[in-house]
């Protein structure tokens, strides 16, 4: 029943007083068009559940571009490690590897600890 070009929000023409059946019939066509366009946008803008579907669906998008970009960086940053530690020794290698592991081993025994 919708016609793409159609606007329902375009200035309506009134019919003269002398107007032949068909001019009313056409009129009568264009102001159930205009109706069944404003009900179809109050539908539209009443439809919470749609409009929290389509919400959570952005979110979701959003949510896996950032993780796709996150893992992007830390393969990137893994592979610059990588190439840094490759001319090492195998002991200079390990050491490298093993600090900061350690560091963080040592400071969640801290945590728990300090309970």
């Amino acid at each position: 029943m919708s016609n793409p070009s159609f606007d329902p929000h375009a200035e309506r023409e009134e019919l003269p007083a002398d107007a032949s059946p068909e001019q009313i019939q056409a009129d009568k066509d264009e102001t159930l068009e205009r109706i069944s366009a404003t009900v179809e946008e109050l539908a539209a803008k009443a439809d919470v559940k749609a409009q929290a579907k389509d919400a959570a669906h952005d979110a979701k998008v959003g949510a896996q571009r950032k993780v796709e970009e996150g893992s992007e960086k830390i393969q990137e940053g893994a592979d610059q490690a990588i190439n840094t530690y490759r001319g090492w020794p195998v002991a200079a290698q390990a050491g490298a590897i093993a600090a900061p592991l350690l560091l963080v081993v040592w400071l969640i025994v801290r945590a728990i600890r300090n309970r």
